[in-house]
């Protein structure tokens, strides 16, 4: 405990997960936006030290909400959909059954000049812009207030966030309601909107013109094949396989991710409804193959979950799976020291230098390596230029 006061402020360890921020009855939480990571700040001229910001979250007060029912894998049968998601387009399925009722969806976006990843709803973006992976920390900012007047208003309401943020919703609604459904994912941690920016920032000085669209998941390659692909105003693009990329790098290595997500309690104890996840073991645990466009592992984690997934069947190749072969993703969050000292490290590093140094410094790609996987690329690019016009 860091001070007398009783607000958060007493706490050491936070997710950002947008509970406290929601909760603030004299709105003294707000999030600063100017350090490496997004940080939880309280106004002490504000606060009423009323305690709901101590009682709601869901880091330094967990709750265990885990109750696994099934496990599932596929994708969406539809090829153009599949193309434009990162995994099996499960999430497309379940927005567009929310939506098909005149509910609304709610999930990360980037801003309007792509260099930050924010929370919004159909009300507001398209949904292709909430669909993807989006390896960014980002802003709840007052999503779960919007959530609450949706839900109170009888509105159908899908949300998709990070574990901890499904967890800070559900702790800020404090009961279960019949017409939101909770979607969360297998998460690897959230790397710093400041890395982020300076990584954008640098690309646009090298192509002379603002990222006009950014996808950290193109199957250009194919969906096995991570790579990230950067569209520019001017008309120029980028794209890399991820490990010759400085920032997917820095995610990959985990090296850039938030202090907290390297002991994150919440990869075994997940609160939503749905829980989504690559099946990467699709090889190994059953005989599926689309030709490498992307498949899903689907777990169910409450009865309205199950039911969901029997009502979308019909529009999915779907497969069950054993739960305890299906829930091999779920497992128990802890400190690896080795992985730990080298995040610190390369911490260091960015903050007396800057990122771009500290990538390069701790993570050299030998010329070697680069030439090989270049070959590698363009072999690959041309096999799936082919089979993509077929996904159209």
């Amino acid at each position: 405990m860091g001070n007398s006061k009783r607000n958060i402020s007493n706490f050491s360890k936070c997710a950002n997960c947008g509970a406290c921020v929601n909760t603030c009855p004299t709105n003294a939480i707000n999030v600063e936006k100017d350090k490496m990571y997004y940080n939880i700040i309280v106004d002490d001229t504000k606060c009423v030290e009323c305690g709901k910001c101590i009682s709601i979250c869901p880091v330094n007060t967990p709750q265990n909400t885990q109750n696994l029912i099934s496990a599932y894998f596929g994708y969406v049968d539809d090829d153009s959909v599949l193309y434009t998601s990162s995994s099996g387009g499960i999430f497309h399925a379940l927005a567009k059954n929310i939506l098909n009722q005149g509910g609304v969806v709610y999930g990360a976006a980037y801003s309007e000049d792509k260099h930050t990843v924010i929370f919004s709803s159909t009300d507001d973006v398209n949904l292709f812009s909430l669909q993807k992976s989006k390896y960014v920390e980002s802003d709840i900012g007052n999503i779960f207030k919007k959530i609450r007047k949706n839900i109170l208003s009888n509105r159908k309401v899908l949300f998709c966030g990070t574990p901890c943020q499904a967890a800070g919703l559900k702790r800020y609604l404090g009961r279960e309601y019949d017409n939101l459904v909770i979607c969360d994912f297998s998460c690897g941690g959230l790397p710093s909107h400041k890395m982020y920016d300076e990584y954008l920032n640098n690309l646009e000085k090298k192509f002379s013109s603002k990222v006009e669209f950014v996808d950290f998941r193109p199957k250009n390659f194919g969906w096995e094949n991570h790579s990230i692909y950067v569209r520019f105003k001017n008309g120029k693009e980028y794209t890399k396989l991820a490990l010759l990329d400085p920032y997917f790098r820095a995610f990959l290595r985990s090296l850039s991710k938030r202090d907290y997500c390297y002991e994150c309690d919440f990869a075994n104890n997940h609160t939503a409804d749905i829980i989504l996840a690559d099946f990467w073991l699709y090889k190994k645990l059953s005989q599926m193959d689309n030709q490498n466009k992307g498949i899903s592992l689907i777990l169910t984690n409450t009865e309205k979950g199950e039911v969901i997934m029997k009502e979308l069947a019909p529009s999915l190749v779907l497969e069950s799976l054993s739960l305890d072969k299906g829930s091999y993703n779920i497992k128990n969050g802890h400190l690896d020291k080795q992985i730990v000292n080298r995040h610190l490290e390369f911490i260091d590093l960015v903050r007396k230098n800057n990122f771009i140094y500290a990538i390069n410094k701790l993570e050299a790609v030998s010329f070697k390596h680069n030439w090989k996987t270049m070959i590698k690329q363009l072999i690959r690019r041309r096999r799936n230029e082919g089979s993509k016009k077929t996904w159209n």
